[in-house]
């Protein structure tokens, strides 16, 4: 039983770090956007993609 608890935990936290991850990649974009789009008009973004 422990085994599969100690599993559980690991698969929690690894579920949890990628959840934490992809937070802070859409936070980091969103900051991006609102900080440069507008000084760019929007164009940067779309050449640099």
């Amino acid at each position: 039983m422990s085994d599969v608890k100690s599993s559980d935990a690991v698969g929690n936290l690894v579920k949890f770090m990628i959840f934490l991850a992809v937070v802070a990649l859409l936070a980091t974009l969103v900051i991006y956007f609102m900080a440069v789009a507008p000084n760019q008009q929007a164009v940067a973004p779309m050449n640099f993609l």
